[in-house]
């Protein structure tokens, strides 16, 4: 055997040139003068100058092996634990450097086997890979300490054991959205194992061989550890973990290929609504933790917050600047939906679209509100707008008005919760600003001439709610009427008749009689308030109203004429991707062909008294929930994944 290589010789000359050039096998006994110059001024320099030579830090490394395995019998636990510490250090220096990297890492891995404690294992997870086996000992030791002392593994252990594991085939989805596929994989791990899988101990124990970097041993030196099982060769538990992850891989498919065609999209409005839904949260994405913190931070009052546009683009800077696509805004509603947040103006639900010059108003709500209008929530809209047009009418929404518009929309039985809350909110939208009926003639063509009588006395009370009629506010209701095919005539009527009826409450204990007091002497008049009674009245009138409404939209057997022979004019009965029925037999109906026009698709949606582009994005973001991919792709032309109809149809 020659002279160790990391033997430093006192007796051999050095000088202070700047050389430290050496082969690449050094031995400190055979290198320049200069080099063991270098080689020892780098040590006098506590072997931190990351520009050093790496022949010089390997010179080190030697030493630092001949002391942990040729002497561990003379190494105290002491000097173990300082050895350790000092390859780490020398890693994150030096660890640039492969071959280095290579050789360090597997050396600490052998010194760290001692050192395996529940702290550990908590705070560090190994880095792993299929190309080396020995670089995969620290999860070997780490997860045989655990089934020994009977710990759950955790999600990020249990994650580093599937990639580093040859069943496991990472497909792209993996490795394109790696952070997205390790956070989904978390969860999905605690979701169906809770605390962490508990694996038992076997009996086989762990065994390794190392190659040292120094010269000085003959080959590899084998290492035995008898206490710990080597858990890494169970087929149980790791089968279950590659389905765990195989899985996640199939959830971020869609999302995937979005990110292939679309490179460094991944935090715009289309691409967030391809995440996964258990994705859309703080943890889930940095963009949409943004997105959280920003609408936290709203002044909500009765469950409302109104913001600016240019707010919601400080947190989420790929949003369009000044003009906003149909798509798009839906893509930013269903985002938000995932958040937990409704957003009004929502174009899949009152067909009025985002716009960057104006407020938008949000409220929170569950993640798995519907996303899409019931027939009787599209009724309840036209009274919304139509009453907002009329209390916007003189100029001053009174309060007196809003709050009749509000209580109608909070007393609607046929709505739900979330519909009802939705429904204040575009109504607190609708009051922020004028807005014409732009959009309503179809809907107000639908009623029948009760409904619109109904409608016309419902918006005549309303005029009067405030305590005095303006002239505009009689103008503006003529304007209704019109619309409504009734006699603008009518208006002076029914206003009068609204403001003179008695009301029928019913009896209740005496209370004090409250006066006006009289106006001073030149002041202006003043403005009678309105009894609460009259209130509560318009409340039931509009719940009668919202009844008669329900004709327009909803009909047990009504079939529309169809512009296209080839389009379906009825689907069965059924239900589909978890859709309430009207978009299940959108759904079904376009299911009959792969390719429809815009036309056809449209003619399709009005037989189910749906709006062409909600309908086709409730059914989209449906597929993907159900089965990671689209059902309708497309603009002018609409296409029909094969795959998923395949999925659907038996």
């Amino acid at each position: 055997m020659g002279v160790e290589p990391a033997l430093i010789n006192p007796s051999l000359s050095i000088t202070s040139t700047s050389s430290d050039e050496m082969p690449y096998w050094p031995s400190y006994h055979d290198i320049s003068p200069s080099a063991r110059g270098a080689f020892l001024r780098w040590l006098a320099g506590d072997r931190k100058d990351p520009d050093a030579y790496i022949g010089l830090v390997f010179l080190f490394l030697y030493g630092l092996e001949r002391r942990a395995l040729a002497e561990k019998a003379h190494t105290t636990d002491a000097e173990w634990d300082r050895i350790r510490l000092e390859v780490r250090r020398l890693l994150a220096i030096y660890g640039g450097n492969s071959s280095f990297r290579n050789y360090a890492t597997q050396f600490v891995s052998i010194l760290e086997a001692t050192k395996i404690d529940g702290d550990t294992l908590r705070d560090r997870v190994p880095v792993v890979t299929k190309s080396y086996e020995s670089e995969n000992l620290p999860l070997k030791i780490g997860l045989g300490w655990m089934a020994n002392n009977g710990h759950t593994i955790p999600a990020a252990w249990a994650f580093a054991w599937v990639r580093s594991h040859d069943g496991f085939y990472e497909r792209t989805p993996a490795s394109r959205c790696s952070a997205e596929f390790e956070r989904l994989f978390a969860i999905r791990y605690r979701e169906k194992f809770g605390d962490g899988v508990v694996v038992k101990p076997n009996k086989t124990p762990i065994t390794s061989s190392y190659r040292p970097a120094s010269a000085s041993f003959p080959g590899n030196v084998d290492i035995s550890m008898p206490d710990l099982p080597n858990v890494t060769i169970l087929k149980q538990p790791i089968d279950k973990l590659v389905a765990l992850a195989d899985q996640c891989t199939d959830e971020l498919d869609s999302y995937s290929r979005f990110l292939g065609r679309n490179p460094g999209a991944s935090d715009t409005p289309a691409g967030l609504a391809l995440l996964p839904s258990v994705l859309a949260g703080p943890d889930g994405h940095p963009a949409l933790a943004k997105i959280m913190t920003w609408a936290g931070n709203l002044d909500f009052k009765n469950d409302l917050a109104v913001a600016d546009y240019v707010s919601l683009r400080g947190a989420w800077p790929s949003l369009a600047e000044k003009e906003i696509s149909k798509r798009e805004a839906v893509t930013v509603a269903q985002c938000l939906g995932k958040l937990g947040y409704g957003l009004e103006p929502d174009i899949r639900f009152a067909a009025h679209q985002l716009d960057p010059a104006e407020l938008l108003v949000l409220f929170r709500m569950t993640k798995d509100a519907p996303a899409a209008p019931s027939a009787a929530y599209t009724s309840a809209t036209l009274v919304a707008h139509l009453g907002a047009l009329i209390a916007h009418a003189d100029g001053e929404v009174a309060a007196e008005e809003e709050q009749a518009l509000m209580s109608h929309a909070a007393g609607s039985s046929d709505l739900n919760a979330v519909e009802r809350l939705r429904l204040r909110a575009y109504l607190k939208w609708l009051l922020i600003k004028p807005r014409e009926l732009a959009g309503l003639k179809r809907r107000i063509e639908s009623l029948s001439m009760d409904g619109k009588g109904a409608l016309g006395g419902f918006l005549s009370r309303l005029v009067g709610l405030d305590g005095h009629i303006a002239p505009v506010e009689i103008t503006a209701l003529q304007k209704i009427y019109r619309q409504l095919g009734l006699n603008p005539e009518q208006v002076f009527a029914d206003t009068h008749a609204a403001a003179t009826e008695p009301i029928v409450v019913q009896a209740s204990e005496p209370s004090p009689a409250y006066t006006l007091p009289s106006p001073k002497k030149g002041s202006a008049p003043i403005k009678p308030r309105v009894n609460l009674e009259r209130i509560r009245a318009m409340e039931a009138e509009s719940e009668r109203v919202s009844v008669l409404l329900r004709e327009i939209f909803v009909s047990e057997e009504e079939v529309v004429e169809s512009r296209d022979s080839e389009v379906p004019h009825t689907v069965p009965a059924v239900q589909i991707l978890d859709l309430d029925l009207a978009h299940s037999q959108f759904a079904l109906a376009l299911l009959d062909r792969s390719v429809w026009s815009r036309a056809e698709l449209e003619t399709i949606a009005a037989q189910h008294h749906l709006l062409p582009d909600g309908a086709v994005d409730a059914v989209n973001e449906a597929s993907l929930n159900l089965h990671g991919d689209l059902l309708l792709e497309g603009d002018d032309s609409i296409e029909v994944n094969p795959n998923i109809r395949s999925a659907i149809l038996p």
